[in-house]
């Protein structure tokens, strides 16, 4: 038992024009699309910011490029980034979670104040 199916589609006039994006431009704007788009570039950016902070100024001597040229630069910094403790034969890295630790306070600091950069500026 076939039952043929025969609906009408309705193809309005507006949407065969290409260069008519009105209703593309609602559905953006009635999904908030834009507002992602926006906070999507903007928490990229600021990881960019707070990736170069640490890498160019905070630990200068841990970047690939000083590793690829060898460049040796020991700095108090770096031993403390490379500081654990060997319990038995398993080793913790406590610099690199102090370090993580301090990223994670500056990474939230400058979101914080951009953020409300951005907010006094929009208001």
């Amino acid at each position: 038992m076939t039952k043929n199916i025969n609906s009408k589609i309705k193809i309005e006039l507006e949407n065969l024009l290409p260069l008519n994006f009105s209703s593309f431009r609602h559905f953006l704007i009635d999904n908030k699309v834009t507002i992602t788009v926006v906070g999507f570039v903007i928490g990229n950016n600021i990881l960019r910011l707070i990736d170069s902070f640490f890498d160019d100024i905070i630990l200068v001597c841990n970047t690939e490029k000083n590793k690829e040229q060898d460049i040796e630069c020991e700095t108090i910094i770096d031993s403390l980034y490379y500081y654990k403790i060997t319990i038995y034969k398993y080793n913790i890295f406590i610099g690199r979670f102090i370090f993580a630790i301090i990223r994670f306070i500056i990474s939230g600091i400058i979101a914080f104040y951009i953020a409300r950069l951005f907010r006094d500026i929009i208001n």
